[in-house]
């Protein structure tokens, strides 16, 4: 089985090798909301904020849009954004927001999301990504 570059190839099929560069993250910035009530940025997601340290969370009820916002961290309604133990995405503790909008985060969900202006946004009404 010769290696060339980062393909092995076995007869005519070639397989690539899986390294931990070929696990990079997406360059698409995503959001996900998971089970415990914590929103989950990629790090184009992040990026594309402006890597802030605090957010605002935001929620169109009628496009059922939820939104993030860069804020001041010293308001008293903003969320901190810590990166998680890998330091590959980025978290904002938003179990209250969720439940008070009744935003279902019994199954963990991702979706595409969007730049307007200063928001970041993903369309919760959509299907999310598999």
């Amino acid at each position: 089985m010769p290696l060339i570059g980062a393909v092995w190839y076995v007869g005519l099929v070639p397989f690539e090798v899986f390294t931990n560069e070929t696990a990079s993250t997406s360059a698409k910035p995503t959001l996900s909301i998971h089970r415990n009530g914590v929103i989950l940025l990629n790090k184009a997601a992040y990026g594309k904020l402006g890597k802030p340290s605090a957010v605002e969370l935001l929620f169109d009820s009628t496009r059922q849009l939820v939104g993030l916002r860069p804020a001041d961290q010293v308001l008293p309604h903003t969320k901190s954004v810590r990166p998680n133990a890998r330091g590959s995405a980025y978290l904002v503790t938003a179990a209250r927001f969720l439940g008070h909008y009744n935003i279902n985060f019994e199954v963990a969900r991702r979706w595409p999301a969007q730049m307007e202006d200063d928001v970041l946004f993903v369309d919760i009404s959509g299907p999310p990504e598999v």
